[in-house]
């Protein structure tokens, strides 16, 4: 920092405690966010890769400061700017400083994401050995879609207990496509319980071969998830 910056936040620490201090790494927690922004484009080939233009980030991260600091109202639109704004730019940090990844957010995401799946596994209602074996075709209908309900029931409560885990911001790609596996799973087997209401047959091979397809992704997907995260 230079001397007329760094007599500023000096004098900041000293008001608050009567008591000097020149220790950098204690006093950058008593910096101001456009002074931080002052030393980051001081030193600005440090930090360029973490700004995709030039201190947008900061400029908003600061009005939404202000209004905290003032005592003002927060919306929940600021609180998910201020969300994104802190996943832009730790998700740039932790390319370069992996150190700073928590080990206890990641380990607890990858408890609850297991007792997610261990806690309820879905079995079906009916086997497809029942359902084959039904002569009558209202029953075999009605065994169906009672394996459909049941299935949609369960990718449903799984995408609800899905969303409310805490991502670490390291593994939000890779939980935003464990997310969109299931949800386009509950689209697709949604789809087919429309068209089993309806009988047409053309349109039920469809979407079963779609789900079939679907089905093979989210095996590779389960591989790569198993093997990055044992």
């Amino acid at each position: 920092m230079n001397n007329k910056l760094g007599n500023e936040v000096k004098e900041m620490y000293f008001k608050q405690f009567d008591i000097d201090c020149t220790n950098g790494d204690t006093l950058i927690a008593y910096t101001f966010t456009l002074q931080l922004k002052k030393i980051i484009l001081t030193h600005f080939n440090l930090f360029k890769s973490y700004f995709q233009t030039q201190f947008e980030t900061m400029d908003n991260l600061n009005k939404l400061r202000r209004e905290e600091a003032h005592n003002r109202t927060i919306s929940d639109l600021d609180l998910k700017n201020l969300q994104e704004l802190h996943e832009k730019l730790l998700s740039k940090v932790l390319i370069d400083l992996p150190s700073f990844q928590s080990v206890f957010l990641t380990e607890n995401w990858r408890i609850k994401i297991k007792k997610i799946f261990n806690e309820r596994q879905y079995r079906l209602i009916n086997s497809e050995l029942e359902i084959n074996n039904e002569s009558d075709l209202e029953k075999k209908l009605i065994k169906i879609k009672e394996n459909l309900t049941s299935l949609i029931s369960y990718l449903n409560d799984t995408l609800i207990k899905l969303r409310s885990v805490t991502v670490p911001i390291h593994k939000k790609d890779l939980h935003d496509e464990l997310i969109f596996c299931y949800e386009r799973q509950k689209e697709l087997q949604e789809s087919l319980f429309e068209q089993t209401l309806t009988l047409n047959n053309e349109k039920i091979n469809s979407i079963v071969n779609e789900i079939r397809l679907h089905e093979i992704k989210m095996n590779e997907f389960s591989s790569k998830i198993l093997l990055s995260e044992s």
